[in-house]
């Protein structure tokens, strides 16, 4: 009913504390009806129904229930196709205008703009190209980076509140099957919705300040509406899991059976949804029944290797003394504590070199924190040797050696080969000359960052794929 996101984006739905502004009166009103229908037991759960249900009709609802808002919900998406048409007709793309082939070049010759107090009208070619192109490199930034494809999808910003204005049927819908649940009310087939029922919700309902009908109503007419809202609207779930099917018999020509393993055919919301804005994304939507595949196993699998260094658990962890004097240098520093002395020694150089000055010692603090903030996956994955295998019971065994891993061959890092190979195979897309695997570099960063492999999704693009680039490039002697 609230539309609670973490399962689409990946993560535990979080407690909200809300406040409810209410007059004393009120509040007393609300307290007797909730005793007057013998519902104490469930008070505390009914005070937070009708904060949260406030919120939301307040913040995300009632705006969008005036009729000029209304006017921008059904009027969205034939806007938005003649948006694409100015784009396309202005020259600013190129690729639009190959469909003028061996025909004359539309040209832009003025815009008008017209507000209520008159009409402007610029007529400088170049001036009014330039707010197309901005309009153009502004969609060109959002989340596909192709202005076309995020254009079209404008009107879905407005599908989004078009299902918003049909809370309240929601909100009357998830009473309904509340009260008839814990059994505060009996219904039967003959008499499903009873008046001191629809009353009830009716009362509920309008504490959240939400108008069931006109406000002066009787009780008699907001009863007949709320039965009408039941009868014709359904309580539709949000998608949480989905029976995904995919070829396992090709991903394994790539990829390692136990990281396979991690996921089987039903699939997580949150998987589903980052496979398809990869599809969507690069174009190749004949791989999202692998890629939900995989991305469902990088998920699963991110808490089996990772938060080695900042995790206070050391669940399996077998005594590296390495390992221990490795965390407590990194723990020291990012606490702020300095360096006395390092001792070092370097490959073809004989003896070892101590650094004991305040100014190197300072250089290399700041060194290791700016790195370790700016690259915290490289310290915490997989840094100790990590196996992990799932029995036929579902529980997962995990062991770990005794040693520090070595840079290329840690999880992440075979993973990345595993799904450049795949790409370069199946995705229809060059690998390329000039900078080969670049396109296969950033479908797999952005698939990591959508996966949650880097902690959150804020990090910038750029600095994702030239982290998927090193770790492709590294070596046995590296």
């Amino acid at each position: 009913m609230f539309d609670e996101r973490a399962f689409v984006e990946g993560y535990q739905p979080q407690h909200k504390f809300l406040s409810l502004v209410i007059p004393p009166t009120l509040h007393h009103e609300i307290l007797n009806i909730i005793n007057d229908f013998e519902l104490l037991q469930i008070r505390d759960l009914l005070l937070e129904l009708i904060a949260s249900a406030q919120d939301i009709y307040i913040r995300d609802v009632a705006f969008w229930e005036r009729p000029e808002n209304q006017k921008l919900i059904t009027s969205a998406e034939k806007e938005t196709e003649k948006a694409i048409q100015v784009i396309e007709q202005s020259g600013i793309d190129w690729k639009s205008l190959e469909k003028y082939d061996n025909k004359p070049f539309p040209k832009l010759d003025h815009i008008k703009f017209v507000f209520n107090n008159g009409t402007i009208k610029l007529e400088h070619e170049w001036l009014a190209k330039e707010f197309i192109e901005n309009m153009k490199r502004a969609y060109d930034d959002l989340h596909y980076k192709n202005w076309k494809k995020d254009l079209a999808r404008y009107p879905l910003r407005f599908d989004e509140n078009a299902h918003k204005s049909k809370f309240k049927y929601r909100l009357a819908k998830s009473y309904y099957n509340l009260l008839t649940k814990i059994k505060s009310f009996k219904v039967t087939e003959s008499t499903p919705y009873p008046n001191q029922l629809m009353l009830c919700i009716a009362k509920l309902i309008e504490f959240s300040l939400i108008p069931v009908g006109d406000w002066a109503d009787s009780d008699d007419v907001k009863v007949k509406h709320i039965r009408n809202w039941l009868k014709r609207n359904d309580l539709e779930p949000k998608l949480t899991f989905a029976e995904v099917p995919a070829d396992l018999e090709k991903l394994k020509q790539y990829f390692e059976p136990n990281f396979l393993e991690m996921a089987n055919a039903t699939k997580r919301a949150d998987a589903i949804s980052v496979a398809f804005f990869i599809c969507q994304r690069f174009d190749i939507q004949d791989l999202l029944p692998e890629l939900i595949h995989i991305a469902s196993c990088i998920t699963e699998t991110n808490w089996l290797v990772g938060h080695q260094m900042t995790s206070n658990s050391k669940m399996n962890e077998p005594v590296i003394p390495e390992m221990n004097a490795f965390r407590q240098l990194m723990n020291g520093i990012k606490d702020k504590k300095k360096l006395t002395s390092l001792k070092f020694t370097l490959e073809g150089k004989d003896g070892e070199q101590e650094l004991s000055s305040r100014l190197p010692l300072y250089l290399i603090e700041e060194a290791l924190k700016e790195y370790y903030h700016s690259d915290q996956i490289e310290f915490d994955s997989d840094v100790i040797p990590t196996t992990y295998k799932k029995n036929e019971d579902g529980c997962i065994k995990i062991e770990k050696t005794a040693q520090f891993n070595l840079p290329h061959e840690r999880h992440l890092v075979r993973l990345v080969h595993s799904l450049y190979n795949y790409l370069k195979e199946h995705s229809g897309i060059e690998e390329g000359e000039i900078l080969p695997g670049e396109k296969y570099y950033e479908i797999i960063g952005i698939l990591f960052k959508e996966a949650w492999v880097f902690y959150n999704k804020m990090v910038d693009d750029r600095s994702v794929v030239e982290k998927i680039k090193q770790w492709h490039q590294l070596r046995p002697e590296s």
